[in-house]
């Protein structure tokens, strides 16, 4: 049986407010950068999606408006878009553009969206604290000149704090006229935080360590006021043993020494913290105290052996 007029007077009513609702709906417009931070001389993408009634809208005209962190135009364009409701807007960050929030604008007609972006300033300096310390990590309070490229620093606080340029530095420590350190230290911009830039502390370890001489007699008991020299070609230091026989050398840069004490020589070599024991013979004074105890210890051994012997030989 044929349609009847009916029939499609009926399917219009059913369609014509879906047409409708097609034609009056207001279209959807997304925007978003490819990143949230730009340095100067990068390329901005910005991709801009248009929907009407959940689907793409293709052939929509867009416009584009940047602006800086003063609500200053920096770029402005249009165009439409393609069959995937989809149109891409790029620009160059020029030098001359300030650090800060950059807001875009997009809109097409009947709706508008807008996105944000940070702009930063690129690095090429930082400010670097160098701590220097010795081989096992104690703080060098001690005068150091600091030789970093062609600049020279003398420093007696164990630190630092220099503006330097990204790139490779050369470092170098002496310390008495002897070098303990050199290396090159290279400053990236990976290593830094945004902005105008900051290093964490760098560790500079120096070939300085110290020596513990600890002087005992023949009985391990401590000598006292023993009279020390360490030297060598550039350093010559001297101290006596305290109370507990102990004298430190806190600061020796790493090589070989030579150690005299009491008449006596010895070579050492310092390439890490250590501590050498001495031994000496008693005083004279000592060894004669000690010789008259078991001298008088062997008396009443003597003398009591004997009374016990008479006691026996009564009986």
């Amino acid at each position: 049986m044929p349609p009847t007029k009916s029939c499609y007077l009926l399917t219009i009513v059913l369609i014509l407010p879906l047409f409708l609702t097609v034609l009056t709906a207001k279209p959807t417009i997304f925007v978003k950068t490819d990143k949230q931070t730009y340095t100067l001389g990068e390329t901005v993408t910005v991709t801009v999606s248009v929907y009407i009634g959940g689907r793409p809208k293709s052939h929509a005209l867009v416009g584009i408006e940047v602006r800086d962190p003063l609500n200053m135009p920096k770029y402005v364009d249009q165009g439409f878009t393609n069959n995937k409701g989809v149109i891409v807007f790029k620009f160059r960050i020029m030098k001359s553009w300030k650090a800060g929030k950059y807001t875009v604008y997009v809109s097409t007609p009947g709706s508008t969206a807008s996105c944000t972006f940070e702009v930063k300033t690129k690095v090429t300096e930082a400010k670097i604290t160098f701590i220097f310390v010795s081989s096992s990590g104690r703080l060098l309070f001690i005068p150091l000149k600091v030789h970093i490229d062609n600049e020279i620093y003398t420093i007696s606080n164990a630190s630092i704090t220099l503006t330097l340029k990204l790139g490779v530095h050369h470092v170098k420590v002496y310390y008495s006229g002897i070098k303990v350190f050199d290396s090159l230290y290279n400053i990236s911009s990976k290593n830094l935080t945004t902005g105008y830039g900051s290093l964490s502390a760098l560790l500079v370890r120096c070939n300085i360590s110290t020596l513990v001489i600890r002087a005992v007699d023949w009985f391990n008991e401590p000598i006292t006021n023993l009279k020390v020299i360490i030297y060598s070609n550039n350093i010559r230091v001297e101290n006596s043993t305290d109370q507990h026989g102990v004298a430190i050398f806190s600061y020796l840069p790493h090589g070989v020494y030579k150690l005299t004490y009491d008449n006596k020589e010895q070579t050492i070599v310092i390439n890490k913290d250590k501590e050498v024991k001495i031994m000496l013979q008693p005083s004279i004074y000592k060894l004669t105290t000690i010789v008259l105890s078991i001298i008088l210890t062997l008396i009443v051994i003597i003398f009591v052996i004997k009374r016990i012997l008479e006691k026996y030989s009564k009986s």
